[in-house]
Order: C-alpha cells, then structure tokens, then sequence
C-alpha cells in the first residue's frame, strides 16, 4: 500500500541518537550495581554461598528484561530493570522454602534453587496469561491506599532487614535484648552510612 511503512521502533527512537545512547549508558551504569543487589537480596535466604548465583541472576534480568520488553511490545520509554518489592518477595518465598517444605532435602540448595526458580518461570507463566487475558485492567480498580500499603509496607521490612548493617552490627536487630545490642553500634559505620544517606536524598 501506498505511504504505508511498517515500522519495529518509533520515529522518536531514531531522533538524537547521542542523547539516546548516553541516556543508555547512563541507566546502565544506574541500574547494575542496583540489579546486582537485588538479586544478592532475593537469595539471601539460601545462604552466604549462593549470593554469587544471585548477583549473576541479577545481571542476566538486567540484560534480558529490556529485550523481553521490547519483544512483548513495549514502545515507551520506562526503564524495564528488577524490581526492589520482587526481590523482597523472592527473597520471602526462598526463606518460606527453606523453613516449611518438607519434601526438599536441607542439605541441597541447588534442589532448593531449582525449586524457587521453577516456581518463579510459573509465576511469569500466569502473569503472561493474565496479560493475554486483559486482566491488568482491573488495576486501576484497586484503591490507592492499598497499593501504598502494600508498598510502604515492604519498603519498611526491607529497611529493618538492613538496619544492622547501617549501624555497623554483624547480626539482625531483634526485639528482645534491644538495648543490649544497640551498645555495639560502631559509630564510623554509622556515619558513613548517614553520609551516603544525605548524598543520596540530595542527588
């Protein structure tokens, strides 16, 4: 047909192409160091040997999900990258794993990551058919309030969970015995902490 043209990205996407890649690199250079985290957070549970294989799952989401995105027909320009509340619940389902699922032997965490990760290719299975479905429409029908909730509320459990390192402690905070633990805050630990908090806030 005539003046039809078929395009795979949109017109914007080939206008500034410096602006584009530094843009790129910069979300790169944001957004690694940040996946690597999160994917050290998400296999917490399964102990200090397997926060190599998160940082690498971390890294591999970083690389993919941008590509799955485009594949799935994402046109806009939001940065597809690991999520912070994912990893948080990850990290819920591996410790749940770990305490409660007596079929698993304790003494082979690759079973146990194999398991998490079977679970988690189900999940994006149902979330993919829920998309197919049309079902991310009724979104927009849950209240506000809930959702900030259900945010805030992961935002302050993930905030406790790192509590000890800010203050320089080698275990968690824990309820009983509060005062007793808190006489080995390590003061440097503490400020250094609250400086990278302040630059943090101020960039």
């Amino acid at each position: 047909l005539e003046g039809f043209e078929v395009r795979a990205f949109p017109p914007a996407w080939g206008e500034n192409s410096q602006g584009n890649f530094v843009g790129g690199i910069t979300a790169a250079v944001v957004s690694l160091p940040l996946c690597m985290g999160l994917g050290a957070l998400a296999l917490a549970p399964l102990g200090p040997e397997r926060v190599s294989d998160g940082v690498l799952a971390g890294l591999y989401a970083a690389a993919f999900i941008g590509l799955i995105a485009i594949l799935a027909g994402a046109r806009g320009v939001a940065i597809y990258a690991p999520r912070s509340l994912v990893s948080f619940m990850i990290a819920a389902v591996s410790a749940d794993l770990l305490a409660n699922a007596q079929w698993l032997p304790r003494d082979n965490p690759q079973l146990v990551l194999a398991a998490l990760l079977l679970l988690l290719s189900m999940a994006g299975a149902i979330q993919f058919l829920f998309g197919l479905a049309r079902l991310s429409r009724l979104v927009k029908y849950i209240p506000t309030p809930v959702m900030a909730g259900f945010q805030n509320a992961a935002a302050i459990i993930i905030v406790l969970s790192q509590l000890h390192l800010v203050l320089g402690l080698d275990d968690p905070l824990r309820m009983g015995g509060l005062a007793k633990t808190l006489t080995g805050v390590k003061p440097l630990t503490l400020m250094v902490s609250l400086v990278t908090l302040m630059v943090i806030l101020k960039t």
